[in-house]
């Protein structure tokens, strides 16, 4: 069997969170809210419960909270998505996972992140 070698293409170094960080995305006329489970200067990887059979479809922007800190109106599209079922003893979740990207960024906008980051630890 042939190994694969996994070229790493991100421009930014992705941390694993260790706190919790609250993303709520604005989305065509609905608001969803989910967990960040990592986070780069160049985006989030973003998971949330699906209310409906519909996903989650063009992003217009992202908040970021954690703690007494946020970070509003970050412009932003998904990359990648795909759904995942989680069961419990009660029901059956339907999650989606969400690859968010920051679209361009303000020079305000950039330290105000990199803020934000150095805020939780990275």
């Amino acid at each position: 069997m042939e190994s694969i070698d996994h070229t790493e293409r991100r421009r930014h170094k992705r941390t694993r969170l260790e706190q919790v960080v609250i993303g709520i995305i604005e989305c065509e006329a609905t608001i969803t809210t989910g967990m960040i489970t990592d986070i780069s200067l160049g985006g989030v990887n973003f998971f949330h419960e699906l209310t409906s059979n519909d996903s989650v479809n063009f992003f217009h922007s992202i908040d970021l909270i954690s703690e007494s800190i946020s970070l509003n109106n970050i412009p932003c599209e998904c990359a990648w998505k795909f759904k995942e079922h989680k069961e419990s003893h009660f029901n059956l979740t339907k999650l989606e996972h969400c690859g968010i990207q920051f679209c361009e960024l303000s020079p305000n906008q950039v330290v105000l992140l990199r803020n934000f980051l150095d805020y939780i630890g990275m």
